[in-house]
């Protein structure tokens, strides 16, 4: 009885440890990726693994976006007071300057490209929307936290 206990508990601790393992796994197109990653895609703004984006540290960031859609996609960083799924809208898109100051963008590009931009990011809330027309009202925002 004892050996069986031994075997049952060493087993579930090897499950464990390949399931804590796979969790956030990366795909074969992220594996060259460095730095910060933010995957667009139809109708998420996301982070590595399809995680939510975790908060950075104030200064420098370098990012890496991907657009693993099937359409057209951009990103506009907004540093911003205001709730992430309430900003001004017209005609579609989002009001950029009333939601608040516009702090980099990653113009549209195309489904399956990468796109790499530096941003110099102070201590705040900021909105990652896709502004491209209707993209934002279908939920592509997602919220960056920047800590000291």
């Amino acid at each position: 009885m004892l050996v069986t206990v031994r075997v049952v508990l060493v087993s579930v601790g090897v499950f464990a440890i390949v399931a804590f393992a796979s969790c956030g796994e990366t795909s074969d197109a992220d594996k060259d990726i460095t730095g910060y990653l933010i995957v667009l895609d139809e109708w998420n703004i996301k982070g590595r693994g399809g995680m939510p984006l975790p908060a950075v540290r104030a200064g420098t960031l370098d990012i890496t976006v991907r657009n693993s859609g099937t359409t057209l996609h951009e990103l506009i960083i907004l540093k911003t007071n205001l709730e992430i799924d309430s900003l001004p809208v017209d005609n579609q898109v989002v009001q950029e300057k009333k939601a608040g100051e516009v702090i980099g963008e990653v113009e549209a590009f195309q489904a399956g490209d990468t796109e790499r931009a530096t941003l110099r990011l102070a201590m705040g809330r900021y909105a990652l929307i896709c502004n491209v027309p209707g993209h934002y009202q279908r939920g592509m925002y997602a919220e960056l936290e920047v800590v000291p």
